[in-house]
């Protein structure tokens, strides 16, 4: 049982870091605000919205879903390995796959959230996340996507 995914060189974490006191106080510092503005955007709706998270690493920001009461989650990795290790940290339903994928493994229109957490920028061409994404997302639905790279926006827009 893999403790850390060596062939995903854009997590380098080890699971036991992530999960110890200290591991978990950062990822709840990492995700509060997150976590917030989803709160905010559905309000009322919050509780039952179904949400994908693209990238999912170790699964740790589903837990912190879960942990709020989320209960319709599904996440995508093109990592087997980072999945097997996310499915010990979260029930949500997860799927092999890459975002540059022509095709999810997922029903479209059929999201009323997707989230993409620090992984646009290690993508050659980011805008490709964003056209697959409005694909699986609903009306009325919400992309949230964030990165370390203060300098993607601008990248993006050229």
């Amino acid at each position: 049982m893999p403790t850390r995914d060596k062939k995903n060189a854009t997590y380098i974490a080890d699971e036991e870091d992530l999960r110890s006191e200290a591991g978990e106080k950062f990822l709840r510092m990492k995700y509060s605000g997150r976590l917030g503005r989803l709160r905010a955007y559905f309000g009322e709706r919050y509780p039952r919205i179904r949400l994908l998270d693209v990238g999912i690493g170790y699964g740790m920001f589903l837990k912190a879903l879960e942990e709020t009461g989320l209960s319709d989650l599904h996440g995508m990795d093109p990592f087997p390995d980072s999945i097997e290790i996310a499915r010990r940290n979260t029930s949500a339903r997860l799927a092999e796959g890459d975002i540059n994928d022509p095709a999810w493994p997922f029903e479209r229109n059929s999201f009323d959230a997707i989230t993409c957490l620090d992984v646009v920028e290690h993508l050659a061409e980011p805008a490709v996340f964003f056209l697959r994404a409005r694909d699986y997302l609903r009306d009325g639905g919400v992309v949230v996507v964030t990165t370390p790279n203060g300098g993607l926006p601008y990248r993006m827009r050229s």
